[in-house]
């Protein structure tokens, strides 16, 4: 009895999921596997920005970039058949100008990728002022520039979007906790909006962008909204091992 009652019930779960359909407190949602979304991902010049450009848009979505790197954004944007903005990351001001132009450009915008410029780490001795500020642009304030940029979009709409994602990359440095810190308040504060904020610790694993891209596609499945202000960490348990 209890076995045939477990097939019967595995057999429904089945039929929904194949109908894309779910039964949940009583309603029906339509299979969001293959609905294209817009996507921006702010540094898509680099090793991992490209490997995630390439991901987005091979799973069907209509992918945007910034870049500093003039010529390799417009090589890899035709390529791609992906839209490429210039603009430098660590300035405030282009990269504001950057995301309102594509927002002019495509009228709203769905999955919003902070991926981070490489930070340098270095003995505190031998960091400069300068370069500290630069990578608290580059990490922090990059960040906070486009999710409030997002938000104050969002809240001009007449009509409600109501979907959002917003994934924070960050390899493990200093500004690494407050950018964790920065996601939970985003996560909270956008809520409304029905934008869900997380973070990706990469750790140094270029080597693993792949699975850092496939990470993003996941959070940014509808079906896994109630992932809200966490973070996940890739980089093959190196941030847990003990010397």
């Amino acid at each position: 009895m209890a076995d045939n009652y477990l097939e019967k019930k595995y057999e429904e779960y089945r039929s929904r999921k194949n109908a894309g359909t779910t039964t949940g407190y009583g309603k029906k949602k339509a299979n969001t596997l293959h609905k294209t979304r817009r996507v921006f991902v702010t540094e898509g010049t680099g090793d991992l920005g490209r490997v995630i450009v390439k991901a987005f848009r091979m799973a069907g979505h209509r992918v945007a970039f910034g870049g500093m790197d003039e010529e390799a954004g417009k090589l890899l944007a035709e390529k791609t058949g992906t839209t490429f903005y210039h603009a430098n990351i660590n300035d405030k001001v282009s990269l504001g100008n950057c995301l309102q132009h594509m927002l002019e450009d495509w009228g709203d915008l769905d999955i919003l990728v902070n991926n981070t410029s490489d930070s340098k780490v270095t003995p505190i001795i031998e960091t400069s002022i300068e370069d500290f500020e630069q990578n608290l642009s580059a990490n922090l304030l990059s960040t906070f520039v486009t999710s409030r940029l997002l938000a104050l979009h969002r809240r001009s709409q007449s009509e409600v979007n109501p979907y959002g994602r917003i994934i924070n990359l960050s390899a493990n440095s200093v500004l690494t906790g407050s950018l964790l810190s920065l996601t939970s308040a985003l996560a909270a504060s956008l809520e409304e909006w029905q934008i869900t904020v997380n973070s990706i610790t990469t750790g140094q694993t270029p080597a693993f962008g792949e699975d850092i891209a496939r990470m993003c596609l996941f959070l940014c499945q509808e079906e896994n909204g109630s992932i809200n202000g966490e973070n996940i960490t890739i980089g093959v348990g190196i941030s847990k091992r003990i010397y």
